[in-house]
């Protein structure tokens, strides 16, 4: 007999050594709950409210990754009578991964990038658009967010 033929004394060992009962049962309710985390995270960013989240994606099937897009942000002073939107340098702000998550429009670091610049209180107003082109070249319409500082009462 081979030595990678289990013998019936080795089966009997290891069926000896399996858990039973309550100890059993525990480790498969936990092996079920790891199982459905590890498909319900994923999923949830599927339903989520937005599409620019694609962590979980498919890549090679996404069209938005197809895209090139710029992004720009401009900014309105309290101190501007006239209320003119001054550009940013972005590059000189922020480091090049948060300029792609504005580019990629990802929610969380748009939403930080608007608290950040809110947090100056000479700030109103923030621009954000993104200017894109599919994967064909053809301009995509231009996306644009404007975000309101609050202000002081």
């Amino acid at each position: 007999m081979s030595s990678e033929t289990p013998n019936n004394d080795s089966v009997a060992r290891v069926a000896a050594d399996a858990p039973r009962g309550g100890r059993r049962r525990r480790i498969l309710v936990v092996a079920a709950v790891v199982l459905v985390a590890q498909l319900i995270v994923p999923a949830t960013y599927y339903v989520g409210e937005s599409g620019a989240d694609e962590r979980f994606a498919w890549r090679m099937f996404s069209n938005r990754r197809a895209e090139t897009c710029k992004v720009q942000a401009a900014e309105e002073r309290v101190t501007d009578p006239v209320g003119r939107k001054r550009p940013l340098r972005l590059s000189k702000l922020i480091h090049r991964a948060w300029i792609h998550g504005l580019t990629r429009r990802r929610p969380d670091i748009v939403d930080r990038f608007f608290t950040w610049r809110c947090e100056d209180p000479e700030i109103r107003t923030i621009l954000l658009s993104r200017r894109c082109r599919s994967a064909t070249g053809e301009p995509l319409p231009i996306d644009v967010i404007e975000h309101r500082c609050q202000e002081a009462p």
